[in-house]
C-alpha cells in the first residue's frame, strides 16, 4: 500500500486515542438514473424565487425613484443660498 503520510504515528491521536486511517474505495452505490430530471416542485420554487427577487428589485427601484423625486422637490422649495 503506497500511502503518503504527513504525520508520524505518534501524532495521529484524537482525545488521547490513536486514529486509524485507511484508504477509501471508489463509490459504487450511486444511482445515476433520473439525476438530470427534476420534479415539478423544483420548477415551482425557481419561478417563485425569481418572482420574489423581481418584486424586491422593483420595490428597491421605486424607493430610489421616490427619494430622488423628493430631493428634487426639496431643492425647488428651498434653493441653495450663498451666505458669503
Amino acid at each position: 500500500m503506497n500511502e503518503t503520510s504527513y504525520l508520524d504515528n505518534s501524532q495521529r491521536q484524537l482525545l488521547g486515542k490513536p486514529i486509524k486511517l485507511k484508504k477509501s474505495t471508489e463509490p459504487s452505490n450511486i444511482i445515476w438514473e433520473n439525476l438530470r430530471i427534476k420534479n415539478w416542485r423544483y420548477y415551482i420554487k425557481v419561478v417563485l424565487y425569481f418572482f420574489l427577487i423581481g418584486m424586491i428589485l422593483v420595490a428597491a427601484f421605486g424607493c430610489v425613484v421616490y427619494i430622488k423625486k423628493y430631493s428634487i422637490q426639496l431643492l425647488s422649495r428651498y434653493p441653495e443660498i450663498d451666505c458669503d
